[in-house]
């Protein structure tokens, strides 16, 4: 069995592993979580106004070359810092900026102080997303930060759910896996986000496989594909995929579909080509 964490252990070791260890930010209740034994080696900037902490950190950013860290509280933490999210967008400083968000469970009880944290920031960054789960926090923020820093540098926005950062997560390994000694990686994705039983899995595992930029975990394999050549990985792609429906469909129509998957995967690692041994299905 896989070893489990927190998700804001797992943030606070992805952060400490490129050095991003100076937080800026002006917190409330719902960033508690997040803030909890925080730890000893990082340092929290905090700052009386949401516009500072923006402020402040887009400065670092651009001082130290690094991508500033900010924590806001919730729908009014973010409004306030708009404006100066504005001005840190056209200065091109690499921000990850984070607000806490409401309960996912209240969702539809319109809690206090929540709104659409993601459609707020997304006019002012280069890319705003919402963590819904515990196993998306690590892939996410590495896509997140990527982003920030891939020229045009800029800000990002992620919006952390008060509940899951409370959740466990299996621990990140990827990054510690040696590319060379891997051989061979196979893809495929499927078109449920939770698959709850045992049983269940095998059913998916056996017959509804679809391929790799079909289905609803296509950030997931996007952010593992990019670890592993971030990593140095130069080995081969396959598609594994078993699926009834694409064998009752003409075969050249399920090539045509491969085919899409295969250019949606190499958009992903732009600047070489992955090859693609074979396809099963």
């Amino acid at each position: 069995m896989a070893e489990k964490t927190t998700v804001r252990s797992v943030t606070y070791d992805l952060l400490r592993s490129l050095g991003l260890t100076t937080v800026f930010g002006n917190p409330g209740s719902t960033e508690e979580t997040f803030l909890q034994e925080f730890p000893g080696d990082f340092r929290y900037v905090l700052a009386l106004h949401e516009a500072v902490a923006i402020g402040a950190a887009s400065y670092y950013a651009q001082a130290s070359g690094r991508t500033g860290v900010v924590n806001l509280h919730v729908a009014p933490g973010l409004g306030n810092a708009l404006g100066m999210l504005y001005n840190a967008s056209k200065a091109g400083s690499p921000l990850l900026l984070t607000a806490g968000q409401q309960d996912t469970r209240l969702r539809l009880r319109a809690p206090l102080l929540g709104h659409d944290l993601v459609a707020m920031a997304a006019p002012l960054v280069k890319w705003s997303a919402q963590v819904e789960r515990a196993d998306e926090m690590a892939p996410l923020l590495r896509r997140a930060l990527k982003i920030a820093q891939d020229p045009p540098s800029g800000p990002v926005f992620v919006a952390l759910p008060i509940d899951v950062l409370a959740q466990e997560t299996a621990v990140e390994a990827l990054q510690d896996v040696d590319p060379e000694k891997v051989f061979l990686v196979q893809l495929s994705d499927f078109m449920w986000q939770e698959v709850r039983s045992r049983e269940d899995r095998i059913e998916t595992a056996r017959h509804f496989r679809v391929f790799p930029g079909e289905g609803v975990h296509s950030d997931a394999v996007a952010a593992m594909v990019r670890a592993l050549d971030e990593a140095g990985y130069r080995g081969d792609y396959s598609f594994e995929v078993f699926n009834d429906d694409y064998r009752a469909l003409p075969l050249a129509m399920v090539a045509r579909r491969a085919r899409r998957s295969v250019k949606w995967l190499t958009g992903l690692v732009s600047r070489r080509s992955l090859p693609m041994r074979r396809m099963q299905g």
